[in-house]
């Protein structure tokens, strides 16, 4: 996947933050650290879709699921592989 730049602006402890995780050695730049930040941001939104599904599915099982809800059930699985394999890029922290 190609690298795109985007210029963000960020509040003064968002900077320092940044700065301290570069200054820790554990990432080597600033784009490092916000690429992590997106990476965890969007795992955690995935969990979350998934959780809001098995809360809105549950029992689903347990009786005869509808043609509808069988085919949500399959397409929210399609989207969620579909972001995880999208998202999968490894990580470049140092050590």
């Amino acid at each position: 996947m190609a690298n795109a730049t985007l210029n963000v602006s960020l509040s003064e402890e968002q900077l320092a933050q940044v700065n301290r995780e570069i200054d820790s050695g554990q990432y080597v730049s600033a784009s490092e650290v916000v690429r992590e930040a997106l990476r965890e941001w969007l795992k955690r939104r995935i969990q979350e879709d998934v959780a809001a599904l098995e809360k809105a599915h549950a029992g689903a099982w347990e009786r005869d699921t509808t043609p509808e809800e069988l085919a949500a059930i399959l397409n929210a699985k399609r989207r969620a592989r579909a972001k995880l394999s999208s998202g999968s890029g490894g990580t470049r922290r140092k050590g």
